[in-house]
């Protein structure tokens, strides 16, 4: 019997073909393109995340990337590269300054949480439903970032060039740092915690990236978020702004189904967006078109 038969080191098997050696290389090549790429890009993030971010070379350079990559994942690919750019510039939470609604913090403001979980209790029961057979991938992947606009999706929309992309940002980052500001009143513990018999499933989202004491649901980032972007899209495309405030609805609810927060917790960040656009609106008459991304980037 021959020895080399069984030998994996043999070079005349099939895992050692010419064709697989070449397909080996070639595949630790883009790998090694990939890699150096995206790090590329992190490193322009972290130097100036408003001037660097969303630079037309540097979009080229991912997309270019993410050609590359298997087509069935691109667009989750893309939704990943999105997310972590915002995340990126919550990284430089301590030199924050609201510049749409300076008065925010003080502005803004909830009463303490109720001390029944009664009417909560009565939510996640007729919203449950809605989680079934939802994985904690399913969850993560459940964000504004996904909700359908025009032919393609939000987070495409935001890293699109325009008058009042900055904007846009400035008005989810002040949201953010307002949800951690009021969170660090209450610290409210999630649904699954204050209540038998909750499964969560996923984890609560932080309002500020690597700051897990921000992840509290009194107010919570995904249902405010949600709000936020509906107000956004209406006012961008008017003639839709029933299906977007229905669309930011349904993701609240989602939440309150996969055992993060109940009833309670979702009212409270809406009225958190609320106050927060009526004081922006105020502050900036005409809405996004108002004020321009030169002035938020200056």
């Amino acid at each position: 019997m021959d020895d080399n038969v069984n030998n994996p080191l043999n070079t005349n098997s099939s895992l050692f073909s010419n064709k697989n050696i070449i397909l080996i290389i070639f595949g630790l090549v883009f790998l090694f393109i990939a890699i150096f790429t995206l790090m590329k890009w992190t490193l322009v993030l972290s130097d100036n995340p408003y001037s660097s971010a969303y630079s037309e070379d540097l979009k080229k350079e991912i997309e270019e990337v993410i050609d590359q990559t298997n087509p069935q994942t691109q667009d989750i690919l893309r939704k990943e590269i999105i997310k972590e750019v915002a995340r990126q510039q919550l990284l430089y939470a301590e030199e924050f300054a609201y510049k749409l609604v300076p008065n925010a913090p003080t502005a803004v403001t909830l009463p303490p949480p109720g001390a029944s979980d009664t009417e909560d209790a009565a939510s996640y029961e007729t919203f449950k439903v809605m989680a079934e057979g939802m994985t904690e991938d399913d969850v993560y992947f459940d964000n504004v970032y996904a909700i359908p606009y025009g032919d393609s999706f939000y987070g495409d929309f935001i890293n699109t060039p325009s008058d009042y992309q900055f904007t846009i940002y400035q008005l989810h980052d002040e949201l953010r740092q307002l949800v951690a500001h009021v969170n660090s009143q209450y610290q409210r513990p999630p649904l699954a915690q204050r209540i038998s018999g909750v499964t969560q499933i996923g984890n609560i989202e932080e309002a500020l990236f690597e700051k897990p004491e921000t992840a509290a649901v009194y107010p919570n980032i995904r249902s405010a978020e949600a709000f936020l972007v509906a107000y956004i899209l209406s006012e961008l495309d008017p003639e839709n702004e029933n299906l977007y405030r229905q669309t930011a609805e349904a993701m609240a609810e989602r939440g309150i189904a996969y055992g993060h927060y109940g009833r309670s917790d979702l009212e409270a960040s809406r009225s958190l967006t609320s106050q927060y656009l009526s004081l922006f609106l105020q502050n900036n008459p005409e809405g996004l078109r108002s004020i321009t991304s030169e002035e938020i980037i200056n």
